[in-house]
């Protein structure tokens, strides 16, 4: 039997290879289909009629759920379908016997979560928030315990006290009073009491029962710490209801019946909803009702509008059904396309800023809600009508300001709302100007601003005082913002996070991470001179900041590398000092003195050095001989690519990607033009009419690895997901002699076809990153590495793609397409072509913890079969 990393002999694989052959793939019918011309050229797609915007097509749908049943049928995910055991890694106590592959590696990534674990707890007022998992649940359960030594705690205490002398039984605390500020703090080793009673403010294990597919995008409390708001998608097509209820009901269980369609539809559910509970500002009896009514009444009059009102009608009740109000709600929000999932209090604990999306689902309306009003009352305080911008809000870390950030892919600029006069209109921070890019954050008195242009790639930082900012032109009777870091062509600023007496900024130089922390003089100015550097060793990291207390000196933020697992760090920018937090844990048994990481730079063919980060498992005397013999090179390998959006590839720490190593296959990744690895240059450099340095990049990386000797092309795998399906589906076309294998996660691979369609989600917002083939350069350019366009015949290495059916962002029948085309001209009978569509999910697949690990163990039980390993 074969060791880890040892190939396997012809027995154990014969299994997998068995299948293949005896197996027919599904048969993609061809119905003649033609594009309009387009500058004298003509394209044919005989499996255009693959495309269903509805999602409801028998054919369609048969013939997705024909290509999960032949991957599955090669790839197994049951019990008892394999001739031999796999060996390597296994979870504790078992032996793998009569195991699938996928299912022998979902136990074995799921015996690395921790069962029971918690997230550090950041005070907020008078509480502390964190979240926590409970052993065998997919979801968090956000919480909250008050500060020793406020009202809040006195509160919660007399709570505890009197439901324990009724009951007998601990019980969660009423709605907590807010009480004075500690005026003593010692921040950095200031930590929540736990002998405080705890109180649940959502528990999304309770909100994803009965439904397939689940996930919560924003959870904000109140400034009141009494009622949360919460936004949730129960299809994966990103389309978010918007919740609102008291903290004190979060862990009460909601009426079974509020979930489920009334008999008559929509209007009949929302009348039967039932009460909503009383608030303690002006009871609201049956708001959840009534703002469900309107709801349906409100996009009702739209569609009619619109001239499409049997499309509403058909298509709202399944939304309103799976999200309708429960007997918790006060207050349920949604929109007739859906909200972004972004949602924001302001100060009065009545009012609610969130952005409603078109029937693109572009995010173009900043909406003001006030409880207990019905939607179709809510004000729509900012449009965007250009289609090339997309609309988000955040409130700043000061949570004095609701910022509304409005850009397109090269141009962007802020509003900010008062959260203390919440009908005012919103004030313009700086002109619109195209091919600038304004983000930023505030702190008592000034916003931090970072401004990028063309002269200014890399970005600079900017202060401009609270008093300086009008509606319209950005500056006002005191001039101009002050630079407080300026552009430098070797540093590229990347974020910026504002406290009460410093400012941290997240920088990037050479590809690798530090932060720079400013503090701020007494009346509120940068000080800059005064600024510290915080970089780290290791050769291959990622740093991420994390929300902070605003008035305390302590920076949150992650650390991970490819061998370190993610570490919630916080650091005192007044005296240095920096501790861990929270480590994450991945199995009793992990060493990371087994794994190596490093750096390489491959040669790209213009001669641009285009760096590789790369993690193997090494030898140690402790390893059996078929382990420590394949620790060396040359490797299977995994290189992963993407490359898109100025997007950097992570290099935090995976703990299913153990996986791979521990069986002895490396793991490459390739920061290839087109993301965010380098500086803004580099972006530049991967998009547009260069977008063809991506691929080019991924090939010299393939190719640098395997002349070094670290890698073959029988052993070698290549891997991309969403727009990183560019670089591999075009890299396949043209160097299918390179790689063994390929992954497409939800690929972007019809990409001429799919810009072309001003009428989907995304094409105009992105002809700003890929082109619009409406113009001839673009058209011809796109058409050159449009993976789909360019599929030839010739032998092509085994491919899985995967899909969700519900995914805006990438279309099913993109991938589905693709595969059928592949499987049409690949003339090799050595190599497999699969399709995998999840039926109920969106662009990121499966959300719970555990659920997305069958995701994870089928694209790696694929790549090890596909590499020869076990």
């Amino acid at each position: 039997m074969a060791g880890r990393g040892e190939a396997m002999e012809d027995g154990d694989l014969s299994a997998f290879w068995k299948r293949a052959k005896e197996t027919k793939p599904p048969i993609c019918a061809k119905v003649p289909f033609s594009f309009p011309p387009m500058f004298g050229d003509t394209r044919e797609d005989p499996h255009h009629w693959l495309r269903d915007e509805r999602r409801e097509n028998p054919e369609v749908l048969a013939h997705l759920e024909a290509e999960n049943a032949y991957t599955d049928a090669l790839l197994p995910c049951g019990e008892g379908t394999e001739s031999t055991a796999a060996d390597g890694p296994t979870t504790e106590g078992e032996e793998g016997e009569g195991l699938s592959m996928r299912v022998l590696l979902e136990r074995e990534m799921k015996a690395r979560v921790k069962q029971e674990d918690r997230s550090v707890p950041l005070r907020k007022g008078n509480f502390w928030y964190y979240t926590r998992e409970e052993e065998g649940k997919q979801y968090p359960i956000h919480c909250r315990r008050a500060a020793a030594g406020s009202a809040s705690a006195a509160a919660a205490a007399a709570a505890t006290n009197r439901a324990t002398a009724s009951t007998g039984k601990a019980a969660a605390t009423d709605t907590a009073v807010d009480g004075p500020e500690c005026k003593s703090r010692d921040f950095f080793t200031e930590s929540m009491d736990e002998r405080v009673t705890e109180e649940v403010v959502l528990d999304e294990n309770r909100e994803a029962e009965g439904r397939s597919f689940f996930h919560v995008d924003s959870v904000a409390v109140s400034p009141n710490h009494e009622y949360v708001a919460y936004s949730l998608d129960v299809r994966g097509d990103e389309r978010y209801v918007i919740h609102v209820r008291p903290v004190s009901c979060s862990h009460c269980i909601a009426s079974p019946s509020a979930a489920e369609p009334a008999e008559g539809g929509v209007a009949a559910a929302a009348a039967a909803a039932p009460a909503a509970a009383s608030r303690s500002a002006g009871a609201n009896v049956g708001v959840a009702a009534e703002t469900a009514a309107a709801a349906v009444e409100y996009v009702a009059a739209d569609a009619d509008a619109d001239g499409d009102a049997d499309l509403a009608a058909e298509s709202l009740p399944v939304v309103m059904a799976e999200a309708a109000a429960t007997t918790l709600d006060t207050d349920v929000i949604t929109a007739e396309f859906g909200t972004s999932g972004e949602v924001c209090w302001a100060d009065d604990n009545q009012t609610l800023f969130y952005v409603a999306q078109d029937e693109k689902d572009r995010a173009c309306r900043v909406m003001r809600h006030v409880i207990g009003a019905p939607v179709s009352q809510d004000v729509c305080v900012f449009f965007e009508e250009d289609e090339a911008f997309d609309v988000g809000i955040n409130r700043t870390s000061s949570d004095r300001f609701v910022i509304v950030t409005c850009g397109s892919a090269v141009t962007s600029f802020l509003l900010a709302i008062d959260v203390g006069r919440p009908f005012d209109p919103p004030r313009q921070l700086v002109p619109r100007v195209h091919n600038v890019e304004v983000y930023g954050d505030h702190s008592a008195s000034h916003f931090f601003l970072l401004r990028r242009s063309a002269e200014l790639w890399n970005s600079e930082l900017l202060a401009l005082p609270v008093s300086s900012s009008d509606h319209t032109h950005g500056a006002g009777e005191h001039g101009q913002p002050s630079v407080v870091l300026p552009h430098d062509p070797n540093v590229k600023l990347q974020s910026v996070t504002a406290f009460k007496r410093h400012v941290a900024v997240f920088e990037r130089v050479k590809g690798l991470q530090r932060i720079r922390c400013i503090p701020l003089r007494s009346n509120g100015s940068p000080a800059s001179e005064d600024a510290k550097l915080v970089e780290f060793n290791e050769a291959a990291f990622e740093i991420s900041p994390l929300r902070s207390q605003f008035e305390s000196p302590l920076l949150r933020f992650s650390f991970s590398s490819l061998v370190t697992p993610t570490t919630v760090m916080e650091r005192d920018m007044d005296t240095d000092r920096q501790a861990a937090r929270k480590v994450d844990w991945v199995g009793p048994s992990f060493d990371p003195s087994l794994y190596s990481s490093r750096r390489l730079f491959a040669t790209a063919a213009d001669g641009t050095q285009v760096p590789i980060s790369l993690v193997h498992r090494t030898a140690t005397p402790s390893d059996p001989p078929p382990a420590a013999a394949s620790n060396g090179p040359p490797w299977p390998m995994l290189l992963y690519a993407y490359g898109a959006y100025e997007v950097p590839t992570r290099l935090s720490f995976s703990s299913d990607r153990l996986s791979l190593l521990d069986r002895g296959v490396a793991v490459a990744i390739a920061h290839v033009r087109g993301g965010g690895d380098w500086d803004y240059q580099w972006y530049l450099d991967g998009k547009l009419l260069r977008k063809r340095n991506t691929v080019s990049d991924v090939i010299a990386c393939a190719e640098h690895l395997i002349k070094e000797g670290l890698t073959t092309p029988d052993r070698l795998a290549l891997e991309g997901r969403s727009a990183g399906g560019i670089p591999v589906g075009a890299a396949v076309n043209e160097r299918p002699d390179l790689f063994r294998s390929a992954v497409a996660g939800v690929p972007f691979v019809d990409v001429l076809s799919t810009m072309l369609d001003a009428s989907l989600h995304l094409t105009i917002t992105e002809w700003e990153e890929w082109g619009n083939p409406k113009e001839e350069q673009y058209y011809r350019y796109i058409k050159s590495y449009s993976p789909v366009d360019n599929v030839k015949r010739q032998a092509y290495p085994n491919v899985l793609a995967t899909a969700s059916l519900h995914d805006q962002r990438v279309n099913y029948w993109e991938p589905a397409k693709w595969v059928a085309r592949l499987r049409d001209a690949n003339s090799s009978e050595d190599s497999v072509v699969l399709l995998r569509c999840e039926m109920d999910a969106g662009h990121f697949s499966k959300t719970g913890r555990f659920d997305r690990l069958a995701d994870v163990a089928l694209r790696y039980a694929f790549i090890l079969y596909t590499l020869g390993m076990q």
